[in-house]
């Protein structure tokens, strides 16, 4: 680095010597570069590397960068030292020099780690023991783990079988040699830090006893070191179980599967078989043989599993089944024809079991169940549960029912409907909706209306296995269908505001199941602009007196604005969908308004409807006419009217603001009343006590057209007066001039 000033003058740096020794543990490896540019040095003595940099100058703030690799050689630390002359652009300085050093500490090479693990699968994960059967197969896991700073290879595998243990000949990957029991693999995979390789293979228990697998593996780490890992797994071999054989021969009789059941003529009878092995071995070649009676002939095409062997007579039938498990079992069912008409034959149909265990032992199991040929006259009886319900509003219905028959059974029910839209209409013809005649999960059918809406009587007639058939006339249940949803609305009360509680009506109508119920929803608002979320207020489920609801702000959000909506269900559970808008609006308003008498005050002097001053004892002095004022506050309802009474008697209603009236009383003592009244009725009164009035026309009346005119003067001692002059029209006075001195000093 040319770490020399840049100012006044650049001094640069040329004819560079750089000079560098390797210690000895350390050889150079022939790749040096400067400035990022291949150079090798212009001599190489022993360890030392010199270059002679003539061609590149260095600039003050500057540098030249020389890099190369050194291959180590010996452990032990290391010291590599440089020095560098250089001339100098200076007169003063003809070279300068500098030196470093940097230095590599080598340790002792340490090798890395091979783990081996050696597991076996218990049917869930890999564990180091399980217990098998002799005649099993278990697989086997080999899992090779390196952890290092190298790399390994050359992996070799020795697995070692012991004697009750035998190869399966299947490993993943494939072997490399095979010698007696013992298995090898040469791998030329390869293994760095943190990575593992696995082999998998089977192996077949061939006797009892504890069977410990070995393995050892071997490997060479790029280090130079030999690495060596082994592991075992175990499995404990038992003696072979036995097979226990068990078989269960039964009949259906109609209802349920037994051992005896009556049958008639020409009857298909249904039979099952169930075969199970309830030992702790396997048993093989499990042979079944159902030899029929000669009053039965089996039905080709009816076995649930196909049979192996039929003989030409239909009476004898074989299935064969390779092999049943511990536990396992197997259901066979068939049916035979009745071709016997004698009544009162009684008949056994035997099964027979033959298997065998893996040591080559035999067994052998049989069972039977017994049909009797009967007469049967006497017809089935059947009929359907009751439903839940009576209206519904989807399908499938399901129905089931009972159906009994004491001789030969019930061979099939079937499900009849008759339909009419309304009460007072005719029922239909009965119509056949569908037979049921597969009796091992009951009597049932779905039903789906098949008419649409409106009223199903439904009933079941029951048929033996005799052709014996139910007679029945009447209906079994009833039940409705109805899918449109009814509608409602509420009906806009008879004012617009109230201020008490109030009953609210709606209408609702449904055409087939009637209405169950009709819900109130409403919504509020404070100023009739912004309104809350629509909420249910109550629920009428009371039909008998109409739907209505009495409506009571404390229960609902105060006083205010309400909309409201009804939303009705009927008997079936269909629900009207809410409405987009209000169906009813009104307002509840239960506070009084606020009113006063601003004009004349209580205890105010008053000439020609002026205020002069406050009057001594209270009492209000009015001097001619004066116009009654009155302030309003109400903020729900709004105001209908104030009236104004004096001494009692009704003089004027106003109906907007301003509230005024200009009144001329009669000289004398007076009571003014006023009374404000909101839209929802309520009212509130304000009063003006012993009111004097000195009328010096001797009262007006409202002909009254003109209001005073005052003036102020001033007089010549400085005091000021008000001069009010008034011209005033009564049929009964003339006109003539007043004029009234108020002194204020």
């Amino acid at each position: 680095l040319n770490t020399g000033p840049s100012e006044p003058v650049g001094y640069v740096l040329y004819n560079i010597l750089v000079n560098d020794t390797l210690p000895d543990g350390l050889q150079y490896s022939d790749n040096a570069t400067v400035d990022g540019v291949a150079r090798e040095p212009d001599v190489i003595a022993n360890n030392t590397l010199i270059w002679n940099i003539t061609d590149r100058i260095v600039l003050p703030g500057e540098g030249l960068y020389i890099e190369f690799d050194a291959t180590v050689l010996e452990t032990g630390l290391h010291t590599n030292v440089v020095n560098v002359t250089s001339g100098y652009c200076n007169p003063d300085i003809d070279a300068v020099y500098g030196e470093s050093e940097a230095s590599v500490n080598v340790s002792e090479k340490v090798p890395g780690r091979m783990r081996v693990s050696k597991t076996v699968w218990n049917g869930t994960t890999w564990v180091k023991e399980i217990n098998a059967s002799v005649g099993e197969t278990v697989r086997f896991n080999i899992t090779i783990s390196y952890s290092g700073n190298y790399t390994l290879y050359n992996i070799k595998v020795r697995d070692e079988l012991p004697d009750c243990l035998e190869y399966a000949d299947n490993a993943e990957p494939e072997e490399t040699n095979i010698i007696d029991n013992v298995v090898y693999w040469n791998l030329t995979e390869t293994l760095h830090n943190d990575e593992a390789f696995s082999i998998e293979f089977d192996a077949l228990v061939i006797s009892n006893g504890t069977n410990v697998n070995l393995v050892n593996v071997t490997a060479n780490e790029c280090s130079g070191a030999m690495l060596y890992g082994e592991d075992t797994a175990i499995v404990n071999a038992k003696k072979p179980g036995k097979p226990i054989l068990e078989v269960e021969k039964e009949v259906w009789n109609g209802d349920s599967w037994v051992k005896e059941a009556s049958v008639v003529f020409g009857e298909n009878v249904r039979f099952r078989i169930t075969v199970r092995n309830q030992g702790n071995a396997t048993m093989f070649n499990v042979t079944i043989t159902d030899q029929l009676p000669n009053i039965l002939k089996y039905v080709s095409g009816s076995a649930n599993i196909d049979p192996n062997y039929i003989s030409p007579d239909n009476r004898t039938i074989k299935w064969i089944i390779p092999w049943m498990f511990p536990g396992e079992s197997r259901i066979i069912e068939f049916e035979a024809k009745v071709i016997s008409c004698g009544v009162g034959i009684t008949a056994n149909n035997t099964v027979n079991i033959t298997a065998k265990d893996c040591p080559g032992n035999h067994y052998y199991a049989e069972d039977h169940a017994t049909i009797k040929i009967v007469t049967d006259n006497t017809p089935p009886t059947s009929t359907i549960n009751p439903l839940p319900k009576y209206w519904y509003n989807t399908y499938p219905i399901n129905i089931t029912a009972n159906a009994t028959d004491n001789d030969s059974g019930v061979k099939e029910v079937t499900l009849e409907y008759r339909y009419r839209v309304n009460d007072t209409d005719n029922w239909s013809n009965w119509t056949t909706y569908q037979i049921d005649n597969t009796s091992s999960d009951g009597w049932k059918w779905e039903f789906n209306a098949p008419t649409g809406e409106g009223h199903y009587q439904l009933r079941t007639i029951a048929k033996d296995k005799a052709g014996n058939t139910e007679n029945k006339n009447n209906p079994d249940i009833e039940l409705g269908y109805d899918v449109t949803k009814p509608t409602s609305t509420a009906i806009d009360p008879a004012k617009n505001w109230y201020n008490t509680i109030f009953t609210l009506e709606a209408t609702a109508t449904d055409n087939m199941s009637n209405i169950k119920q009709v819900q109130l929803y409403y919504r509020y608002s404070n100023d009739g602009n912004t309104w809350t979320p629509w909420k249910l207020y109550e629920t009428d489920n009371n039909p008998s007196d109409g739907w209505k609801w009495q409506f009571n702000a404390s229960k609902a959000d105060g006083d205010g604005h309400y909309q409201v909506y009804t939303i009705a269900t009927d008997n079936a559970g269909n629900t009207q969908e809410a409405p987009t808008t209000a169906q009813a609006t009104f307002g509840i308003d239960r506070e009084d308004p606020i009113v006063e008498v601003t004009k004349p005050q209580q205890g105010y002097i008053y000439i020609f409807n002026h205020e002069i001053m406050s009057s001594p004892l209270g009492v209000t002095r009015i001097i001619g006419k004066i116009t009654i004022e009155v302030e309003v506050e109400e903020a729900t309802s709004g105001v209908k009217d104030v009236k104004i009474f004096i001494d009692d008697v009704p003089k004027e209603k106003l109906t907007s603001p301003p509230y005024k009236w200009t009144w001329s009383g009669k000289t004398g003592k007076h009571t003014i009343r006023v009374t404000a009244e909101d839209n929802a009725g309520n009212n509130k009164t304000d009063r003006v006590f012993n009111v004097r009035v000195f009328n010096p026309f001797g009262g007006l009346g409202k002909s009254e057209t003109k209001e005073p005119i005052a003036q102020t003067q001033t007089s010549s001692n400085g005091s000021s007066h008000v001069v009010s002059t008034a011209k005033i029209v009564s049929k009964k006075i003339s006109c003539k001039k007043i004029t009234v001195i108020s002194t204020k000093k």
